[in-house]
């Protein structure tokens, strides 16, 4: 069981301007240091983000994914504190739909025993007559399908 620190931001807190403007500054002054100079740059970026981590109460992880995000700023470049605009790939998104979609169809009972929805079997699959996936039928023709 981890212990939360005492005054640490709950997971997801937003981040305030000034929580912004210090961790620019420290990641300025860390990153920048003549004397480091030595050190290699992802000793910096380690150190810099523990530092920053726990002047702001939050953790390292939090700090890396800020600074991700946004880069050296940690803002957007609006100067606003919102979060980064993701967009879900357009085909992901089509599959996604065809899929609840499929699944609206199902019956209860293949809902209940887990079955996939109609046109995502393996054999539908194989067969290429449903979900989303290629026809990989590499089976030889049946007798009655073969003309003579």
């Amino acid at each position: 069981m981890t212990k939360k620190k005492a005054g640490a931001h709950p997971v997801g807190a937003p981040w305030t301007a000034d929580d912004i403007a210090i961790a620019v500054r420290m990641w300025k002054q860390m990153m920048l240091d003549p004397k480091a100079r030595g050190e290699p740059m992802l000793g910096r970026k380690d150190a810099a983000c523990g530092a920053i981590a726990k002047a702001l109460n939050r953790s390292v992880e939090a700090i890396r994914s800020r600074y991700r995000d946004y880069g050296i700023g940690f803002a957007s470049k609006l100067g606003d504190c919102a979060q980064p605009a993701r967009r879900a790939d357009p085909e992901a998104e089509r599959k996604r739909l065809a899929l609840a979609a499929a699944r609206a169809r199902q019956d209860a009972i293949g809902a209940l025993l887990n079955d996939p929805p109609p046109g995502y079997s393996a054999l539908d699959e194989r067969r290429g007559s449903g979900g989303d996936a290629p026809s990989h039928d590499r089976r030889l023709p049946h007798r009655r399908d073969v003309v003579a």
